[in-house]
């Protein structure tokens, strides 16, 4: 199965906001100034309003007199992360100006030009700013750089090149070992999907690298779909399992993933046991909300359930509709990993 990585900046600048907090020795100053404004913009950003968290963090700079410099140059910094996820990237430009001018915020201003790079998928952009961490960071930190950039473009391929220079050099980090473990799971290594991917959580990636970690295991059980006779009790025990370790991850992953999840678990039920299968579907119809891939799997349903002149008909449906709307959609799903 193929493995795509929707990048969701909202995380990103969610995670900026309690660096933000985190970074203060004094927090008591940094709660008597601007608890209130930062617990609303944390507010704005869950809810995807990026224009409003702009707008408050614009009236801290008009209402606050005299803000501490270190404070004032980390508000900019947010405000950068913000002006990435709306594409404002004349404003970002001018922040980034603003950060290098301070020898406390310069590398502020390089990890901002880093993420306008994975934004836009500018592979010489990241090369340059790679060149210019070194004298931030060791290699571990600069490796985990590159394969991210490369994981969040979706060139998730690229990463397994660097395989020689971490055994050689002996790196790793719980997120080495996670680009690694999506890269091979997408080339069905499972063998190597499954080891890299318990590596990173010995290492502590948490529950993503789980997820991979369940689809190394569940995809060449999957993939013999059809060929049902080949799968032992054994086996369906285990698919079992899987499924209820899936149903836990549901609210510990990222809502955007929950679609495939949910496929998955209908995929693997389909295979250990159909009448559950179709009651799950059913329970979990709305979230497919009449899409192509709700419809596809409900054809697979009735295939396997030998509704074959029903599932004839949903196939025929999803062709006509897909040659009306002159677009192909692939019949093999596309599960999405989230970023460590």
């Amino acid at each position: 199965m193929n493995i795509s990585q929707n990048i969701k900046w909202s995380a990103l600048v969610n995670s900026s906001v309690k660096q933000f907090f985190n970074s203060f020795e004094n927090k008591d100053l940094l709660e008597y100034l601007l608890s209130n404004e930062l617990g609303k913009i944390e507010d704005l950003l869950k809810s995807k309003d990026y224009e409003g968290a702009r707008v408050e963090i614009d009236s801290i700079f008009t209402t606050k007199e005299k803000l501490p410099i270190e404070m004032e140059l980390k508000l900019n910094y947010l405000k950068g992360d913000i002006e990435i996820e709306l594409e404002n990237y004349r404003g970002l430009e001018v922040i980034i100006k603003i950060l290098r001018k301070n020898e406390l915020s310069r590398k502020n201003a390089l990890e901002l030009q880093y993420k306008y790079a994975i934004k836009i998928n500018d592979e010489r952009l990241m090369n340059e700013c790679i060149e210019l961490f070194k004298e931030y960071e060791d290699d571990n930190s600069l490796l985990e750089r590159k394969m991210k950039f490369y994981f969040n473009n979706g060139l998730i391929f690229k990463n397994l090149e660097f395989i020689n220079e971490i055994e050689e050099n002996k790196l790793e980090s719980k997120e080495i070992f996670y680009y690694l473990s999506v890269a091979y799971l997408n080339i069905r290594d499972y063998i190597n999907a499954k080891a890299y991917s318990e590596k990173a959580i010995q290492l502590g990636i948490g529950d993503v690298g789980v997820y991979v970690s369940i689809l190394s295991d569940v995809n060449a059980i999957i993939e013999r779909r059809g060929v049902i006779v080949t799968i032992s009790d054994e086996e369906k025990v285990f698919l079992k399992r899987k499924v209820e370790l899936l149903v836990e991850l549901i609210n510990k992953l990222p809502k955007e993933i929950e679609l495939e999840i949910v496929t998955i678990i209908i995929n693997i039920l389909s295979i250990v046991d159909l009448e559950e299968a179709k009651q799950y579907f059913s329970q979990k119809q709305k979230l497919f909300a009449n899409s192509i891939q709700g419809k596809l799997l409900n054809a697979s349903i009735d295939e396997l359930d030998n509704n074959i002149e029903q599932a004839k008909q949903i196939y025929i449906d999803v062709l006509n509709y897909n040659k009306k709307e002159e677009k192909v959609y692939k019949v093999h799903k596309v599960y999405k990993v989230p970023g460590p």
